[in-house]
């Protein structure tokens, strides 16, 4: 497996993208890629265009909004019927099955550490072991005799194990009773995540952590609506359980211009031909030269995901706009945009010749709207 130090090399190369730390040792990334397929082009003055804005933030925590604004643009002077969908998939770093491994034995499988990540495995500065051996029985420091570090460096010198007091729980008379430890193993050049236990007496053992990546496709991701009207893409883990540990809760904002109902520019519907999907439709042509308002606003990590639920991840969100060009005549402009395959709910143009109503196939169309005419 690679180690995820060459992992992001392929994520950077593919579009935007932001280091997202969770808990201080959950760790995902955020990925955006933009598409546009499907042009009829009768001439060169022909393109409609995704458009996103977005800036990446230095963490992305569980509860935390991020700002994303994506929707379509006409390049050329040509009029279009215009579709937008939202798909994506997640790449999962997950802890291995089986023991970790001991020093000298771990270079396939072990995952090597940034110096950021080493200085956050540091956080609170309490050092309660340092050593080249961890076996299982290792006594460590109490938090208050523990070594006082400097947190925001990266500490080790020697080759060995690390490990660090990250929280503590205390008794009413302030009396530490349980520990959260955290901590890498160093090799004199690198860095590695360590896997760590505790027994009853608070005795822990150490080894490189194995992790292996799982990639979940498009079709194990759902798509619904939260009661706020945003979208959530649930991937309910391997249990295929929602509601359990290793869920990933993702919500994506939609734009003030997206209803569900036909009453705004865009109209959202989910899973649309059987395929696990977010889709739009624009209820308007498309003049060249102009944008539509923004179909998505934000993209937040849900703020019940746990740290269990994966050790890193990779969100590849796949935001995609297809469009036909609408010629001259309005039957024809129908035509040419049925007969795409995209096209699943079907265009009636508007006697306006700008509004547009999408209606699944071979439903009835709805009547011509009243534009103010007897």
């Amino acid at each position: 497996m690679e180690n995820k130090k060459n992992r992001r090399k392929v994520l950077i190369t593919s579009c935007v993208l932001a280091a997202l730390i969770v808990g201080g040792t959950t760790f995902a990334w955020f990925t955006s890629r933009d598409e546009v397929v499907n042009k009829i082009s009768a001439s060169n003055e022909y393109n409609v265009v995704a458009k996103e804005n977005f800036t990446p933030p230095d963490n992305w925590i569980p509860g935390q909004t991020v700002k994303k604004e994506a929707g379509a643009v006409n390049t050329g002077n040509v009029p279009a019927f215009v579709k937008a969908t939202v798909t994506g998939n997640i790449v999962l770093t997950q802890k291995a099955e089986g023991t970790a491994l001991s020093a000298g034995e771990f270079k396939d499988k072990a995952e090597e550490l940034s110096s950021d990540e080493v200085i956050s495995k540091q956080a609170g500065g309490l050092l309660v072991y340092s050593g080249t051996e961890a076996e299982s029985g290792t006594e460590v420091s109490t938090v208050e005799a523990a070594t006082k570090i400097d947190s925001g460096t990266v500490y080790a010198q020697d080759a060995g194990y690390y490990i660090f007091a990250r929280s503590t729980t205390q008794d009413t008379n302030g009396k530490t009773v349980s520990v959260v430890y955290t901590g890498y193993y160093f090799d004199g050049e690198k860095f590695y995540d360590i896997d760590i236990t505790t027994d009853d007496e608070g005795k822990v053992k150490a080894g490189i952590l194995q992790a292996e990546s799982l990639t979940v496709s498009a079709d194990k991701l759902t798509y619904s609506f939260n009661d706020d009207g945003t979208v959530r893409v649930t991937y309910a883990g391997a249990d295929e359980t929602v509601g359990t540990a290793d869920d990933i809760l993702i919500n994506i904002g939609l734009g003030t211009s997206v209803s569900t109902d036909d009453t705004k520019d865009w109209t959202v519907s989910l899973n649309e031909n059987d395929a696990n999907n977010a889709v739009f439709y624009y209820n308007k042509l498309l003049d060249g030269g102009a944008s539509t308002a923004d179909i998505i606003s934000s993209v937040t990590l849900d703020s019940t995901v746990q740290n269990d639920a994966f050790y890193a991840m990779d969100y590849n969100l796949n935001f995609k706009v297809e469009s036909a060009q609408a010629v001259n005549d309005g039957e024809s402009a129908e035509e040419a945009v049925n007969a795409q395959s995209w096209a699943v709910k079907k265009a009636k143009l508007g006697e306006d010749g700008k509004t547009v109503t999408w209606s699944a196939a071979g439903s009835e169309q709805p009547e011509e709207p009243d534009n103010g005419g007897e």
